[in-house]
């Protein structure tokens, strides 16, 4: 009965993922059901439909000043006898007989979602996907809705596993490393895993307006790093300092030689032995810089500030090994070659960048046919 209603009221024919019955007395009259909808869309935040009634009487749609703005991502009807037909906005937000009502509905909420992680957490990872940007959106809009679902919020592992975020395995800095596409941070996410390492999944666009606020909220606790930000040393082999100091020199010829022959003056270089030696190169972007980007993208600036990214090349892999035995045409494809496959899996290639790339692969297979 609770699905047929939900099919005939709000017209959606997928299934509902679960429900919450009100059934209030005391301190008002309050009956109600909120339907929690499967999430359809990443790219964007999907609003619901909450029906407002007095006494069976319907008020109006999505009144936010009586259903907390968050709540209004759920489809749901609400029957309020206390609640007078004919009101003005600003009296239903000075009214504390309101204020109450909406604390109440978003109370009965979080210990709805607490009773199902408590007693069912298998069930409670399955609905995270659909539920989770709900629940982001709350903790953004509501700081007393945060504090009561803090501990039930799910971080979801590229291994397909679901933590809190007091379970999640974090670094000595507790950082948290995480991934925003899983295709286009391939390489990334090989060299963690290779390594035992993990990283979160937050490919949605409410999630880094929700990092920010955990790190605010939980400063001593939590700093997010996308996984190309940085290099943790647990992809990296040891070295005592003797070795370091015996490879300044060939470092220093290595860096020169990438100088010399690739075209952004902006690039910044470091050298080091990553325990992934069939990785000849990759590329890094600040925390820091990236979401400054990121923010001015979402503000719709035409330009965004320029960055520093960093080109950090493995001195343990072959292929950057032999570079100094090369010819200096042969060095320039090389190093050309490797810094564009370094951004191809840092982010795709721009169309002048992707014709260079096609046109340097032809050469390469020339040369390779002719045995040079």
């Amino acid at each position: 009965e609770y699905k047929e209603f939900y099919h005939k009221v709000f017209m959606d024919f997928n299934e509902p993922l679960f429900w919450i019955h009100l059934n209030v007395d005391y301190p008002f009259n309050l009956k109600g059901i909120l339907y929690f909808p499967k999430q359809q869309n990443k790219l964007e935040i999907i609003p619901g439909q909450v029906k407002l009634y007095s006494n069976q009487v319907f008020v109006a749609d999505n009144i936010k000043e009586v259903i907390p703005e968050f709540l209004l991502l759920l489809k749901g009807v609400i029957d309020c006898p206390d609640m007078p037909l004919n009101v003005s906005r600003s009296f239903l937000q000075n009214d504390g007989q309101v204020q109450k009502i909406a604390q109440h509905i978003t109370k009965k909420v979080s210990d709805k979602l607490h009773q199902i992680f408590k007693n069912e957490r298998e069930t409670y990872e399955k609905y995270w996907d659909d539920i989770a940007v709900f629940l982001k959106f709350g903790c953004l809009k509501d700081e007393k809705f945060y504090d009561r679902i803090k501990d039930i919020l799910l971080l979801k592992t590229i291994d397909g596993e679901y933590k809190t975020l007091e379970e999640y395995p974090k670094t000595d800095e507790n950082k948290i490393y995480y991934i925003t596409d899983k295709d286009l941070q391939a390489q990334y996410i090989a060299m963690f895993k290779a390594n035992g390492l993990t990283a979160v999944l937050l490919d949605h666009v409410i999630d880094p307006h929700f990092i920010s606020m955990l790190e605010y909220k939980e400063p001593n606790k939590l700093k997010f790093l996308r996984i190309d930000a940085d290099l943790g040393s647990a992809l990296k082999s040891e070295q005592t300092e003797e070795e370091k100091k015996a490879q300044e020199e060939s470092d220093k010829e290595l860096t020169e030689c990438f100088k010399k022959y690739l075209p952004d003056q902006k690039l910044s270089y470091r050298v080091e032995s990553l325990k992934a030696q069939d990785t000849p190169a990759v590329i890094l972007l600040s925390e820091y810089a990236r979401r400054i980007q990121d923010m001015s993208r979402t503000l719709g600036e035409s330009f965004a500030p320029e960055t520093e990214t960093t080109l950090v090349l493995n001195r343990d892999n072959p292929i950057i090994q032999r570079l100094g035995s090369l010819s200096d045409e042969n060095k320039e494809l090389v190093c050309q070659q490797v810094y564009d496959l370094a951004q191809i899996a840092h982010k795709p290639l721009s169309a002048e960048e992707m014709a260079r790339f096609m046109q340097r692969n032809v050469k390469i297979l020339q040369l390779l046919t002719e045995g040079k």
